[in-house]
């Protein structure tokens, strides 16, 4: 059953309806395929479609107030005139809410932090279906505990979100791109330890294996005579020509390297940097598997998976798990999960 609520209140009703009947409910985004989940009589999938308008928008303050509906397309639209984006750059179909569900991290992680850094305040509904509101409008305005930081690792379990109030930056003058082919993957991580260690500044990095090879991406913001040094200190470093993609934005936006952890068939290594640079170091063979480890967000995955981690030859120190696996929070996620929804009406990824 898929319900489409167009206000807070049909909201609250499907909410406690679903309650009282003892049902699962599972919120979902744009990104979310339902597949199976639609045959089971016990859960109702809930849609934010209709929580997609801007509520507020107050460019001088660099603040805007969205619905959870609107995916980062929407919201790069009604912000364009204003000259202004929010950093958490990803694929244009995911709304707000989705990426709050699924925990995602964006290009920009690497320079400009998570979703939850970008955002000052949240409504959020519960499912005993109160409406529970967490931060404000300015950066010291709570005390106690970041509930809005609490409901984007317990990924969607703990309350659905409703609206965001986005803190904006105004956007970069230059925005490139720039893409260097590699002959191995042992300097591939040298060059990439060299321009982590060394602080070149860059927005995001990434090791891309596919068809087309083996290349690093490198994206650049700023004004230009920053970005032109940057470019320099990298054709310098990489010894090799590149291909220039102008617009970062675009670039991204359209990039299939999408970590989504509800995907069973993905299998996705996760955690610090360092880590990861060590076991690209490691990587021995690839394949025919297409990968993509992004420094930014510290995860490598394989977007054209083996069927099973052991067919990868490692050297060492490579972690491979199937992302049905993932598991949100700990002790104290799973206590609070057990005093906000005792009954467990949200669906646990």
């Amino acid at each position: 059953m898929i319900v489409y609520p167009k206000s807070r209140g049909q909201l609250k009703v499907v909410y406690t309806e679903a309650r009282s009947s003892g049902k699962t409910i599972l919120p979902f985004g744009l990104g979310h395929d339902l597949g199976s989940d639609l045959d089971d009589a016990r859960l109702v999938a809930i849609s934010s479609k209709e929580f997609n308008q801007v509520e507020s928008l107050e460019p001088d303050n660099l603040l805007a107030q969205v619905g959870a509906g609107m995916t980062l397309a929407e919201l790069e639209e009604a912000l364009a005139p204003t000259g202004l984006y929010w950093p958490v750059t990803g694929p244009h179909t995911r709304t707000l809410g989705g990426i709050m569900g699924q925990g995602l991290l964006g290009a920009e992680t690497m320079a400009k932090g998570t979703m939850v850094d970008w955002i000052l305040g949240t409504s959020m509904m519960t499912p005993s279906g109160e409406i529970v509101k967490s931060g404000g409008r300015t950066l010291k305005n709570v005390s106690g505990y970041d509930l809005t930081r609490l409901a984007w690792r317990a990924r969607g379990s703990l309350a659905m979100s409703v609206s965001f109030t986005l803190k904006l930056l105004p956007k970069p003058k230059i925005c490139p791109v720039m893409e260097f082919s590699l002959k191995s993957l042992k300097l591939a991580a040298s060059h990439m330890e060299t321009i982590v260690r060394e602080r070149f500044g860059v927005q995001s990095l990434r090791l891309i294996g596919d068809k087309n090879g083996l290349r690093i991406a490198v994206w650049l913001t700023g004004f230009p005579e920053l970005v032109a040094a940057q470019e320099e200190k990298l054709k310098l470093l990489m010894k090799d020509p590149s291909d220039l993609f102008e617009d970062g934005f675009e670039y991204y936006n359209h990039s299939d390297a999408v970590f989504n952890l509800r995907d069973g068939k993905t299998k996705i290594y996760a955690g610090p940097r360092k880590a990861l640079l060590d076991t690209v170091k490691n990587l021995s063979w690839i394949g025919d598997h297409n990968f993509v480890a992004d420094f930014g967000v510290g995860r490598l995955a394989f977007t054209s998976p083996p069927e099973s981690s052991e067919s990868l030859a490692i050297d060492s120190g490579l972690v491979l798990v199937s992302a049905t696996a993932y598991k949100a929070g700990g002790p104290l996620f799973r206590r609070v999960k057990a005093a906000v929804d005792p009954k467990g009406a949200f669906l646990t990824p």
